[in-house]
């Protein structure tokens, strides 16, 4: 709705309804998910309103600053002009302690940018961008050891705030096989957006991460005895910036001695 009232305050003209106007376009701007909006109507609407807004607002001897500060750091400033517009400016900083904050904001004019950050990292496992834990709770059955239910939480670290969508993969203990129909009704229910079920593990989607912990569970069943087995590992990563992720791991207890005779058990 408000890329529509942005393109009838363009249309018509005038300076208050263009200072109006310039309101609304940043709005639409903070409501963009990295590349996208939150629909494909979204997407379109806005991007109408926002090309209209530059077409009116445009000219060749504008010139506008964006200033970027990096932590605690001075900020430096990034020019827009009409040689230096619909390019691809990278600036190069060293020293930066992590994690930390990049600021972005327009001192003069008008501008429309998309912002990255991207480092290396001396670490070999960067610090963790989520709290992620994971656990597995043996269900009551005839046969024990042969059911669990494993349930996953996760929340970003304070520094993140918030993230649009994450990606959990569960990996499964050796021998044990996810039930989807568990799966299938914390979907229904909108715990989880999405899931997948590749070789040994469960790939879960999930929207809007806060710093409050988010819960779902799923059924594992075991299809074949193994021995001896070893921590399985649950990964998290934030599907727009994949850099920002966690690990951790769980283990199941067997409760009964398994025999080398024992014969595989199969699930139909």
């Amino acid at each position: 709705m408000t890329s529509y009232i942005t393109r009838s305050l363009i249309d018509l003209s005038g300076t208050e309804n263009l200072l109006t106007a310039q309101k609304a376009v940043k709005w639409i701007q903070e409501q963009r998910s990295t590349l996208f909006f939150k629909s494909p109507q979204a997407t379109a609407a806005s991007l109408e309103a926002l090309a209209a807004f530059a077409r009116r607002t445009y000219s060749s001897q504008g010139r506008s600053e964006v200033s970027v500060t990096i932590g605690n750091s001075h900020p430096f400033y990034v020019p827009v002009d009409a040689h230096r517009r619909l390019l691809h400016q990278t600036y190069r900083v060293t020293n930066v302690e992590l994690p930390t904050r990049v600021h972005f904001e327009v001192t003069e004019g008008c501008v429309t940018l998309k912002t990255s950050l991207r480092y290396a990292s001396t670490l070999k496992f960067p610090a963790p961008s989520f709290e992620l834990t994971a656990a597995a709770t043996e269900r009551p059955s005839n046969t024990p050891g042969s059911t669990f239910t494993i349930s996953t939480c996760l929340a970003v670290k304070p520094f993140l705030n918030h993230v649009d969508a994450a990606t959990v993969i569960v990996n499964l203990p050796s021998g044990y096989v996810a039930a989807s129909a568990s799966l299938r009704a914390q979907r229904y229910e909108r715990i989880i957006k999405d899931f997948k079920l590749p070789v040994d593990a469960v790939e879960v989607t999930m929207k809007d991460i806060t710093q409050e912990n988010k819960c779902f569970s799923f059924r594992i069943v075991r299809e074949s005895i193994v021995e001896n087995l070893k921590p399985a590992k649950v990964h998290v990563f934030d599907f727009y910036e994949p850099g920002h992720q966690a690990q951790t791991e769980y283990t199941i207890q067997q409760s009964s001695v398994v025999s080398q005779q024992s014969p595989n058990l199969r699930v139909y």
